[in-house]
């Protein structure tokens, strides 16, 4: 018997770049998704998951981090694990459109070890609401970047609990 698998929408938009794609806004990406799920048999789509654009500038002593038009500063003490998730999105991206076939290759093209990679490449998973709390500086808010990557690859509900938000 065939096993259902589900699955999970992501979209995200660049401030930067592909601005002339095709599939350059969010509805358009989850609409297209959505479709190819739904063509999929055994296939069934759990939930879409928005994401805002982001851009994170340093400029000194002070970081922002911007969505569509809005400033945000952030604390001193949030930037490396910000910077860190940040990264890990843009590792992701690179594998997924094919920039990048492999975590050794990537380990490879930056010089880093293969293990240091696979830890910080994590970070692409973590829960949008994770995401959030550290950019409202939830001070309330059990996190280092190290504990950030040890649950990863837990659902989110777990990784919000590890946390401390549930």
């Amino acid at each position: 018997m065939n096993e259902m698998k589900r699955c999970a929408i992501y979209t995200r938009k660049s401030v930067e770049e592909g601005l002339d794609a095709e599939f350059n806004t969010l509805e358009a990406q989850r609409k297209y998704c959505e479709a190819y799920v739904a063509d999929q048999p055994g296939w069934l789509a759990l939930e879409v998951v928005k994401t805002l654009p982001l851009h994170l500038v340093q400029a000194s002593s002070q970081t922002t981090l911007t969505f569509k038009s809005e400033e945000i500063v952030i604390a001193p003490e949030t930037i490396p694990i910000l910077v860190a998730i940040q990264t890990a999105r843009k590792w992701k991206r690179w594998l997924i459109d094919g920039t990048i076939r492999s975590v050794y290759e990537l380990s490879q093209r930056l010089n880093y070890d293969k293990r240091y990679i696979q830890r910080r490449f994590k970070l692409a998973f973590i829960s949008p609401r994770i995401l959030l709390a550290l950019l409202n500086q939830n001070v309330s808010l059990k996190v280092s970047l190290r504990k950030l990557e040890d649950i990863a690859t837990l659902p989110w509900p777990e990784q919000e609990q590890a946390v401390g938000l549930l």
